[in-house]
């Protein structure tokens, strides 16, 4: 199996010469993905569970002290902007948002793993209808194109000085 610490970048990426190991990793590598997703939900959970229960303590304690927290006034806003003001809350609720970020990748991993299943199969499709086959070229057009490159070749060595000189000398030593 391919390798478990690779990024969702680099398992996304597809080698079109080598469809048949791609092909046979794909669910591997989509259940990796999607065992990585759930994970991450379940953090995003107990992140949020931890943030709601640690509100419902905050709260609790300031209502039965609101002097301890700097509150002149015992009323629900005002207790629940002191909640909110808490380092320790404040704290929770980033690990929270941290954790839901997490999941939101993680989660548009598992569908770029889907897509790849689809991308694979579509290379499949175009390499059976011969797309990384060489060329059809009709035998009229190669001849053609070879008769004009042989011409041209003919052309170009009989600007040279040198060829010229060559046939000179060949031509005045026949003559002799």
């Amino acid at each position: 199996m391919k390798d478990e610490k690779t990024t969702y970048q680099e398992d996304l990426s597809i080698d079109p010469l080598s469809l048949d190991e791609e092909l046979k990793w794909q669910p591997s590598l989509f259940m990796k993905w999607t065992e990585k997703y759930s994970d991450a939900c379940y953090q995003f959970d107990r992140s949020k569970e931890r943030v709601e229960t640690l509100y419902a303590q905050m709260y609790e304690a300031i209502a039965e002290c609101p002097e301890d927290y700097g509150l002149e006034r015992y009323t629900e806003p005002a207790i629940k902007q002191a909640v909110l003001q808490l380092p320790e809350y404040k704290k929770a609720k980033k690990l929270m948002h941290r954790a839901r970020k997490n999941m939101n990748i993680l989660a548009g991993a598992k569908d770029a793993m889907r897509q790849k299943k689809d991308a694979l199969e579509n290379l499949v499709r175009i390499f059976l209808s011969g797309y990384y086959s060489d060329p059809k070229i009709p035998f009229k057009a190669k001849e053609a194109f070879s008769k004009k490159q042989d011409e041209a070749t003919t052309a170009q060595l009989n600007k040279s000085k040198r060829i010229k000189r060559i046939k000179r000398k060949t031509h005045g030593s026949r003559s002799n």
